[in-house]
């Protein structure tokens, strides 16, 4: 879960009276347990939002926007949906190849910055092949990522 202040952060430069609604309806919150009839004491929140408030979804957009604008300096096309990401790109040259893995190692910097747990273990490549099949590997978070490939 992210912290309100990661939250917050790539939003400081839009103050005004959304964010400090947004800010106000975090704030202040606290969550307890029940098991039965026993209630934990409660305990302050510092992240997650509102179970069905709608605004989580929200403000992860606008949070993970920032990571397409980054991504489009190394000639990837971004797709984002919810919370899920992924890159297209031609890899016709050792250029593209170099590229893309530096998309990839940007990827896993933002993640650290913004303390966000990548699932590499979810994550692979998927090449469409017109020749022949060149050996490159793809690296993110230190781990190679399995590569799949069709020729068409």
């Amino acid at each position: 879960m992210l912290s309100y202040y990661v939250v917050f952060s790539p939003m400081t430069l839009h103050d005004g009276c959304l964010l400090n609604w947004i800010r106000n309806f975090l704030s202040g919150r606290t969550h307890t347990t029940r098991i039965g009839n026993v209630v934990s004491e409660p305990l302050d929140l510092c992240s997650g939002s509102i179970r069905g408030s709608g605004i989580g979804p929200l403000m992860f957009i606008v949070y993970i926007n920032e990571l397409a604008d980054v991504l489009s300096e190394y000639k990837v096309t971004v797709l984002i949906f919810a919370d899920d990401l992924k890159l297209y790109a031609v890899l016709a040259t050792d250029i593209d190849v170099t590229n893309f893995n530096s998309a990839l190692k940007c990827i896993d910097e933002w993640a650290n910055t913004w303390q966000l747990k990548l699932s590499v273990e979810k994550c692979c490549i998927f090449r469409l092949i017109r020749n022949t099949v060149l050996a490159f590997l793809f690296l993110l978070s230190k781990r190679c990522l399995i590569a799949y490939h069709k020729h068409c």
